[in-house]
């Protein structure tokens, strides 16, 4: 191995064991174990993500997909609701609302990025009372 610059490295085997020992990886606790086989994550709905909100409540996503729970209570001020993503990332997901509603980016809220292969649910707050045109989607 030999460095060709502060972030550029190339190896002399081009292996994975080479990078892990440069990486600090040494010793495998299960270095001998064949394993059992199996897929992992195979499917979308083998990884399910659910936020757990500042009490403690973990959001739910129900069978369809859907999400109705709108927040009555500063519906003029903001529209908060869970958003239920099906192998999509927030990026995505935040993308199509703003297209949908017509309204800047900066509107929309939320709390952290989930894994686009899965079923995930988040908490999403909009600047102003768009309730109606969501119950439309």
């Amino acid at each position: 191995m030999s460095g060709q610059g502060i972030d550029t490295y190339s190896f002399s085997r081009n292996d994975e064991r080479e990078v892990e020992e440069f990486v600090g990886i040494k010793v495998f606790a299960t270095s001998k174990i064949e394993g059992i086989g199996g897929e992992y994550k195979k499917k979308i709905n083998d990884f399910i993500v659910k936020e757990i909100n500042n009490n403690g409540k973990t959001l739910t996503i129900k069978e369809n997909y859907k999400s109705y729970s709108f927040s009555e209570e500063l519906k003029d001020k903001y529209t908060t609701f869970n958003l239920t993503k099906v192998h999509m990332d927030t990026f995505e997901a935040i993308r199509k609302i703003r297209k949908i509603l017509k309204i800047p980016y900066e509107w929309i809220n939320y709390a952290g990025l989930k894994d686009k292969f899965s079923i995930s649910v988040q908490k999403i707050s909009i600047k102003g009372n768009f309730i109606e045109r969501l119950r439309k989607l």
